[in-house]
């Protein structure tokens, strides 16, 4: 199996250095930066730890690298929103254009398949699929709390929300990014009890 995690710490680093002190997209989410260096650091030991270590240390890299991840899939969102459509604006940021062949139309509306209980503290849901959709995205909240971007293992059409507080019903919608206009709009809201 190969390790992804050498190339996950590059990308960050390159991300990292692109977004220090840029302008370009406004102010950064608080936080931001200085959790996404950390979190470099920490997969950086991880890599380091594995070269002597066995399926322990590698399982321990594997989740740092979901979570740096995370972290640059979040950050990636909001270069796309505030970078004005301008790609060399974009490009500042250290990530990179996705290219395609496909004919770029506006995306339909995110539709959510299943959703079902993984662990506790965690759901699985998972949207229908989309042509051209490059990327999805799912917010959650509870009762008239407002929506917030979810914590995720991956940002596919099928991922594992986590971190969620058991016994609650939880609101879910998810949404694919892609397309003409960039974003697919939300899916219907979809409730279930977090265990």
């Amino acid at each position: 199996m190969k390790n992804n995690a050498p190339n996950t710490l590059a990308f960050a680093r390159g991300v990292f250095i692109g977004l220090t002190g840029n302008t370009g997209f406004g102010t950064l989410p608080a936080g931001a930066l200085t959790l996404l260096d950390t979190s470099i650091d920490k997969l950086e030991e991880d890599i380091g730890n594995t070269k002597t270590g066995g399926s322990a240390e590698t399982a321990i890299q594997e989740a740092q690298r979901v979570l740096v991840n995370n972290q640059l899939h979040k950050l990636a969102i909001f270069c796309q929103e505030n970078c004005n459509n301008d790609p060399t604006v974009f490009l500042t940021s250290g990530f990179k254009l996705a290219h395609t062949t496909h004919t770029h139309s506006p995306l339909p509306k995110c539709v959510i398949n299943s959703v079902a209980n993984g662990a506790s503290t965690q759901l699985v849901v998972e949207a229908a699929p989309m042509a051209n959709a490059k990327s999805w995205e799912a917010q959650v909240w509870v009762g008239t709390n407002p929506p917030k971007h979810a914590d995720c293992l991956k940002p596919t059409r099928k991922m594992t929300l986590i971190n969620l507080t058991p016994g609650t019903l939880v609101n879910i919608q998810m949404r694919a990014l892609g397309g003409s206009t960039g974003f697919s709009d939300w899916s219907d809201v979809v409730q279930h009890m977090c265990m």
